[in-house]
């Protein structure tokens, strides 16, 4: 199965396209859900180094020879079968001279997102609802307000901000409204941090998407940035699941599963977290979170517990959600992991399923079926051809 590549470098000032790069020693990228992700490539090629300069927005545009891009989501731009797999900005550059005179420039990149990493919560901390704290909001609006106050038009000095932080290529489209309430302070912390802790509790993807001319948006999913691809209300009728899209299954069976590994991971984890806040002894307030769905209230005995400071949070309700998002992080699990076998006509990344993407697993030996999302895919592209080198896939719990 042959993929096409090509690297699309854009002036940072005016968004103008600057070269474009179809011949490398090495390209490598990753992919991270509500991540960055990041890029890297080596090239002789020296006739235009003035273009690999720092904050130069960068596309990894791919092809398949055969299939049509339908899996990809509509938020990435297409040409034909050609598509953005990955995109970000460039940030060092590497060049190196050899004895016998060759000459090479490697250049690393960030993925999009990095643009709210840059920033953090500069404002000062409150005990009423404002920039630094939100106060039983979906979800969300808190991750759309941070990004706003903090990258948008609002983070000014003049609005209060200790130093103005708008980021003029950035568009931030007003999406508010989805997701559970969520509480807490965030004063000072650093903005990518915040976004991901509101998201990964309350089930709310983003990402910094290329607009192609050297501008940039940030977009919130209320569900995923993939699609569900399961087994999940599968009409046999249709072929169809219950969300309007043809399954997607990785099985032994289906010969698209290079290799199968099955663990029950307990050690390391925590079903009963007590976040601590203000006060001493006593009065100290606390907000906790049980898993209890991963203990046996009986005995306990598989109840391991931790406590984490959480002293800039000022009510339960707040810490309360310092806690579950502890225990969301840390909870035990029973799992099974595969690496999917390339070549598979019924699974071809990009045609049949894509990054962020859930789909369906199988492991007939213990006769259990998961839902996976792929949360993270790094694929490498030199002289041997396109290589994934790596693959994340997170079980997702049905409903």
């Amino acid at each position: 199965m042959l993929a096409d590549y090509r690297v699309n470098i854009y002036n940072p000032e005016n968004g103008e396209l600057v070269d474009v790069l179809e011949a490398w020693r090495r390209l490598e990228f990753r992919h991270i859900v509500n991540a960055p992700g990041w890029c890297r490539f080596t090239t002789n090629a020296f006739s235009n180094t003035d273009a690999y300069i720092n904050t130069a927005p960068i596309e990894v545009w791919r092809r398949l020879s055969d299939y049509k891009p339908i899996a990809v989501s509509s938020d990435y731009r297409r040409t034909g079968n050609w598509y953005v797999e990955w995109s970000g900005l460039i940030g060092d550059t590497v060049e190196s001279v050899y004895e016998n005179g060759d000459r090479d420039l490697t250049v690393y990149c960030d993925g999009g997102l990095d643009l709210i990493n840059r920033r953090n919560v500069l404002w000062y901390a409150s005990t009423s609802s404002s920039e630094s704290k939100k106060v039983a909001i979906p979800a969300q609006t808190a991750i759309y307000q941070f990004v706003e106050e903090n990258c948008g038009a609002s983070a000014t000095e003049g609005a209060g901000r200790i130093t103005t932080g708008t980021i003029a290529s950035l568009d931030i489209p007003v999406l508010i409204g989805a997701g559970d309430n969520w509480s807490g302070i965030r004063a000072w912390r650093n903005v990518l941090d915040v976004i991901q802790e509101i998201g990964n509790a309350r089930d709310i993807d983003f990402d910094v998407v290329s607009l192609g001319d050297g501008r940039w948006q940030f977009l919130t999913h209320t569900e995923q940035i993939g699609e569900n691809r399961t087994t999940n209300g599968l009409d046999s009728a249709t072929g169809l699941n219950s969300y309007g899209n043809a399954p997607v299954i990785f099985s032994l069976e289906q010969h698209n599963v290079a290799r199968v590994t099955y663990k029950t991971a307990n050690r390391g984890s925590a079903t009963f977290v007590a976040a601590l806040g203000k006060g001493q002894y006593g009065a100290r307030t606390v907000g906790t979170y049980t898993n209890s769905d991963k203990f046996n209230v009986d005995r306990r005995v598989n109840q391991r517990e931790i406590t984490r400071n959480a002293t800039t949070q000022d009510s339960v309700t707040e810490l309360e959600t310092v806690a579950e998002e502890w225990g969301a992080r840390m909870s035990p699990s029973d799992d099974f992991k595969f690496v999917p076998l390339l070549g598979s006509k019924n699974t071809v990344y990009g045609h049949t399923y894509w990054w962020g993407d859930t789909i369906t697993a199988r492991y007939n030996p213990r006769s259990i079926e998961l839902d996976k999302r792929l949360v993270g895919v790094t694929i490498v592209v030199d002289k041997n051809g396109e290589q994934f080198r790596s693959w994340d896939f997170l079980t997702i719990p049905r409903t």
